[in-house]
């Protein structure tokens, strides 16, 4: 029996952030679990990238510089190539807390 045995990937992954930060951790815990991860820092980047590799799942942060993480979703779902692909919003809880610290 061989050792090289490759287990087949379980998904497509798209990660969409601008933090540096949230860039090392996720993408390895999700590649440790099966799935083939793909990563972009840019918003307008992303769009051409999710209509060329049509991920089953984006990720994406809801404060991206650029572009509104909100407004790139609704662009995502505009497009026939890509209006399938689900979409998990991410956001820092720095970010959570900051905002409760003004209210």
């Amino acid at each position: 029996m061989s050792s090289d045995y490759c287990e087949p990937v379980k998904g497509n992954i798209l990660i969409v952030d601008d933090k540096l930060e949230s860039l090392q951790l996720l993408p390895a815990v999700l590649q440790q679990a099966g799935y083939l991860v793909t990563q972009e820092t840019d918003g307008y980047l992303a769009l051409s990238v999710a209509k060329t590799i049509s991920p089953d799942v984006i990720i994406l942060e809801a404060d991206l510089a650029g572009i509104n993480g909100y407004e790139l979703c609704r662009q995502i779902k505009a497009i026939p190539e890509t209006n399938h692909i689900s979409v998990i919003f991410l956001s820092f809880l720095s970010a959570v807390e900051e905002q409760g610290e003004s209210l």
